[in-house]
């Protein structure tokens, strides 16, 4: 469905590439359109737009429920209003009023910004104050004031954008009780953050220099003291950096086909403890790649050197990646399409005199058909497979003493499946996607498929898409990269679905949908059925048919 949401957007012209690696801007966003895309939940919304004059607002209302029986659910409101000041100054205020059963005795949740804006030529000038209170009475959820300055600069080539930021949470949850309604006392615990950015970009027609830095300092108060219980092991706050320093750096040249492109990157860290003493981490990556755009091929290696001290341990990684892809239109009736994309990480253990050393391998190859034979008909058929590999050496002759050698190796080899989340040291999935489409008239179009995989151990696509991006980009501002609360969410449930005691799996898909369009294409409406056999087995047991299921869809796409 949000994929659809999506390219209608697009359509629109109102997305923007920030929304695809900012899951905030995105929230806000989709809000603004009166989206709320969360889970399975039935949603109803509203908009208004008013423009008199200078003046144009927005006023939403989105209600969103699992359960309709009830009547339980979460109502929001918004208001938007954008005002032109006589050419002076841009005024921007929004506010936004959630309510919700488990809060509705505190009378919501509130949260609301004032942005004041002023164009100087080729600079923008902006002054944003922000507030959110948890629950407007006071209870045990978080309270936040912050202010933002952010100057832009746009000439020509060059771009700048500066940013410098502070707030600071008020933290309730002291108040918190279990089984019973939170209290209503006042807080002295804080957190304050504070940020600096300083970015800069050169673009011409064969060569980008990019450069990101951003210093950030965060530290726990309790009244004007440092929170030292906040520090403790102990403490459900595991982030103990107080400072910051974070720079990325790109310089992409091109020489016709032949595409050059460097990275540097570099973070370093400062962590309290609750000694009172401070302990640095420093990690820095180094990346050369190279990519090659031919009539119908485009090709691509990459590869990046990661060196730092973290957690008090040396470490040294060397990842590599490359993307190949051939698009061959044989004739107006055939064609031929192959991707191979590769990804290697490695931890490298004799670097440092480490007694492990990891390689994690990615791997996905697929060949796809495409044949029109008239113009009503279209035959397409794509095979493909995706492996995890993942090999690790454990050095015994730098193994604990008195432990047994391959109880160490077991051991270190399950922890690294469970932090990986992997089911298996080794798994992959082979698959045949087919499909048939018969055009019946310029409006109604059948479309048969038949979908075959065999999956051994391979339970989570998400993990695959994951494990790659995270190995590719490896360093962010917060350190080496892990695979966010948002993905671990769905891997769980593609987990779930597929059976934790499930070796592997073969599953047979048949669907059949059809296309109706109407109003010059404009609305679009997909009915369609499918059915899903599953036959799995266990470890040392043979294939048993687990079971069948039939779903039934309906996709509506409306494109203004």
């Amino acid at each position: 469905m949000e994929e659809s949401i999506k390219d209608g957007l697009k359509l629109r012209g109102l997305w923007d590439r920030r929304y695809e690696e900012d899951d905030e801007a995105r929230k806000e966003f989709y809000h603004s359109q009166g989206l709320r895309l969360k889970d399975e939940q039935i949603l109803a919304s509203g908009l208004i737009d008013l423009t008199y004059d200078n003046t144009k607002s927005k006023i939403g209302l989105i209600y969103t429920t699992k359960d309709l029986d009830n009547l339980t659910g979460r109502v929001e409101g918004f208001v938007n209003v954008r005002q032109s000041v006589k050419d002076i100054l841009d005024i921007y205020v929004n506010v936004n009023y959630k309510l919700k059963p488990d809060i509705s005795k505190r009378l919501g949740r509130l949260k609301g910004d004032i942005t004041l804006s002023k164009k100087i030529g080729n600079v923008d000038l902006k002054g944003k104050a922000y507030g959110y209170l948890g629950t407007v009475l006071i209870s045990d959820r978080d309270r936040k004031v912050g202010i933002e300055g952010t100057l832009l600069y746009n000439k020509d080539k060059i771009n700048i954008k500066s940013v410098i930021k502070h707030d600071t949470i008020f933290d309730y949850s002291k108040n918190k009780q279990t089984n019973k309604e939170s209290k209503t006392d006042s807080t002295e615990s804080y957190f304050h953050n504070q940020e600096l950015l300083f970015d800069l970009g050169y673009k011409s027609n064969r060569i980008e220099v990019k450069t990101e830095n951003k210093i950030r300092g965060k530290v726990f108060t309790k009244s004007l003291a440092i929170d030292k219980d906040k520090y403790k092991s102990s403490d459900t706050n595991k982030d103990k950096t107080v400072l910051t320093l974070y720079t990325s750096n790109k310089l992409v040249r091109s020489f016709g086909n032949l595409g050059l492109s460097l990275d540097a990157r570099y973070r370093a860290g400062l962590d309290y403890k609750d000694s009172g003493s401070v302990t640095d981490e420093h990690i820095s990556l180094l990346g050369l790649g190279i990519n090659y755009k031919g009539t119908n091929t485009k090709n691509s290696i990459d590869t990046a050197f990661i060196a730092g001290y973290v957690d008090s341990k040396e470490l040294y990684i060397l990842n590599v990646w490359s993307d190949n892809s051939i698009d061959y239109r044989m004739n107006n009736k055939l064609r031929l399409i192959g991707k191979l994309n590769l990804t290697s990480s490695n931890r490298l253990g004799m670097l440092y005199q480490g007694q492990e050393t990891e390689i994690l391998g990615l791997g996905d190859i697929s060949g796809r058909i495409e044949y029109r034979p008239t113009d009503r008909v279209e035959i397409i058929n794509e095979v493909g497979t995706k492996a995890i590999l993942l090999f690790n050496y454990n050095d015994r002759k730098k193994a604990q003493p008195k432990t047994s050698s391959s109880t160490t190796n077991n051991n270190s080899m399950s922890d690294k499946l469970q932090k990986l989340h992997l089911h298996t040291q080794y798994q992959y999935k082979v698959y045949s996607d087919n499909s048939v489409s018969y055009k019946i008239n310029d409006g109604i179009r059948l479309i048969g498929k038949l979908g075959l995989s065999y999956l051994n151990g391979y339970d989570s696509e998400r993990l695959y898409t994951a494990l790659r991006d995270i190995k590719r980009k490896q360093i962010g501002e917060n350190g080496i990269l892990e695979i966010s609360s948002k993905d671990t969410k769905k891997i769980k449930e593609e987990k779930q679905s597929y059976g934790e005691d499930n070796l592997s799996k073969i599953l047979i898909n048949p669907r059949i949908e059809l296309e109706l369009r109407f109003m010059e294409d404009k609305l679009l409406l997909k009915p369609r059925g499918e059915v899903i056999v599953s036959i799995a087995n266990k470890e040392n047991e043979n294939f048993k048919y687990k079971n069948t299921t039939l779903k039934l869809g309906l996709n509506v796409d409306y494109k203004w």
